[in-house]
């Protein structure tokens, strides 16, 4: 389990048990099949309600979107958030972005570096998995989320080697002195 997604799952866990509430932790390891067996664990124990969290690949459908139809026909109550880009270190985003920016810093740019994107912090999507705990409005919703600013794939690049860069400069006259 990468920090990232410890770091999510720790913050959600001590709000939601201050609340009262149990957490039951689905972490499927880019498992199709463990996921699916999950999914029918959660419809079989007759949970009192499931948040989803599913980060959107274009163009590509999710394995068990089946599996995830069947929770709502078995009349488990799902609210689910969409996000595109999560920022935070560890998430699969930023960690392209990093990537590609340091250690490719010319390249002949794809096409999805000019989509448009509404990057959100970590902690902005752990606001909204809290929000939904006092919101009975959410059952049974499909939320998307994202941050304020919509920019494209290639400005999120430029501006994290901008923040690097500065820091990078700072680093060296740091030591220099």
């Amino acid at each position: 389990l990468g920090s990232f997604m410890a770091t999510l799952i720790h913050g959600v866990e001590n709000v939601v048990r201050e609340r009262g509430y149990n957490l039951n932790v689905v972490i499927a390891n880019d498992s199709a099949e463990e996921e699916r067996r999950s999914l029918e664990k959660v419809i079989r124990q007759q949970s009192a309600g499931v948040i989803l969290f599913m980060v959107d690949t274009p163009g590509e459908a999710h394995p068990n979107c089946y599996d995830y139809l069947r929770l709502r026909e078995a009349g488990v109550p799902v609210t689910e958030f969409r996000a595109a880009v999560i920022v935070g270190a560890g998430s699969l985003s930023f960690e392209m972005i990093r990537y590609l920016t340091e250690r490719v810093p010319i390249m002949i740019c794809p096409s999805w570096v000019y989509t448009r994107i509404q990057p959100i912090a970590i902690g902005n999507v752990l606001d909204y998995l809290v929000a939904t705990l006092d919101v009975p409005a959410s059952v049974g919703q499909i939320i998307e989320i994202g941050g304020a600013n919509a920019i494209t794939y290639g400005e999120m690049m430029t501006g994290y080697a901008a923040e690097r860069a500065d820091h990078a400069f700072h680093d060296i006259m740091r030591a220099a002195l």
